[in-house]
């Protein structure tokens, strides 16, 4: 662990023992009884508990990473119609720390040139999204425009990854309309951008 992450938890430690110190002051002298030498050591053993806590969950997300291998920053990217009539793209990364965790990973895709109807983060879900393999690497696929307006050779799109917790990324992957955010939603999330659209 970061020498940082240590000194952040014995601060957020320190500051949680004397807040609860406080509120245990303030509810005695409310109740007219007196602050013992022994509520000091359960303000502090409270404040500890809360620093451990923080820690278990920072260092959780600390250790997870994730990166694009394909496409690049201001690269391209190779765009085929499928069976079902849509566009699609493939998107390759590597993580850390996903796999055997209590983490997903969710794939978002936003339309810059043209600009879709609604402006936003669109989540690739159903038959789309990310597949994570065992070593860590994931392979997610997106799909671009749709039937009735599909990509154009040129096009430009940003792509991003974000890391979140299981629970709520099936809540969202299981939502029936499509979902689309003004950013991505995670704890944490990568991002490419102008990526232009190469049709197959």
């Amino acid at each position: 662990m970061e020498w940082k992450i240590i000194l952040l938890n014995i601060l957020i430690g320190i500051i949680g023992g004397l807040l609860t110190a406080l509120i245990i002051w303030l509810v005695k002298k409310w109740i007219n009884l007196h602050f013992k030498k022994w509520d000091i050591l359960v303000s502090l053993i409270i404040g500890l508990i809360i620093g451990i806590v923080f820690q278990k969950a920072y260092s959780n997300l600390s250790d997870v990473n994730i990166m694009f291998s394909y496409p690049i920053n201001n690269g391209k990217i190779e765009c085929k119609k499928g069976s079902d009539s849509t566009y699609k793209v493939l998107i390759k990364g590597t993580s850390s720390g996903i796999v055997n965790s209590n983490y997903s990973l969710l794939l978002w895709l936003y339309p810059v040139s043209p600009r879709s109807e609604i402006s936003g983060w669109y989540l690739q879900k159903n038959i789309n999204g990310i597949k994570i393999n065992n070593d860590g690497s994931w392979e997610g696929i997106a799909q671009i425009g749709n039937i009735q307006y599909p990509p154009q050779q040129g096009d430009i799109i940003d792509i991003s990854v974000s890391v979140i917790e299981e629970n709520i990324a099936a809540e969202m992957l299981y939502e029936k309309n499509v979902t689309i955010r003004s950013k991505p939603i995670g704890k944490k999330y990568i991002m490419i951008k102008n990526i232009e659209v190469s049709l197959d």
